[in-house]
């Protein structure tokens, strides 16, 4: 980036990123899981009564998307050593589970793969 001497990716780890949930370094890339929230309440009714219980009102804390109204189910952070494991566990989830892999900046990075 222009004036600090470090790349955006470098940016983006500094500035964006949490540490890895398992080991604790710092956090290369961002898995997130989500589902549509109508098809949480169908599929897994414990998880919409879980969240509601949790939040103010009684609501379940929702995302827009073209998709619909989405559910983050879960968000892990990986660090480079632990990368490869995060993946392979993100490819074991439900076919109604949308996976949403961030690698950092730059084209092309971010990775959905979306329930059929």
């Amino acid at each position: 980036m222009r004036g600090t001497g470090k790349t955006a990716e470098q940016l983006h780890y500094e500035l964006a990123s949490k540490p890895c949930t398992v080991c604790r370094k710092p956090g290369k890339i961002r898995i997130r899981t989500l589902a549509q929230l109508a098809e949480v309440i169908k599929q897994a009714p414990e998880i919409v009564a879980a969240a509601a219980a949790g939040c103010e009102g009684g609501m379940v804390p929702t995302i827009p998307t073209k998709y619909g109204p989405m559910v983050c189910l879960t968000e892990v952070w990986a660090c480079e050593r632990c990368q490869k494991d995060a993946e392979k566990a993100s490819a074991k989830h439900p076919s109604w589970v949308i996976v949403e892999v961030n690698y950092g900046p730059g084209p092309d990075k971010l990775q959905i793969q979306v329930p059929r």
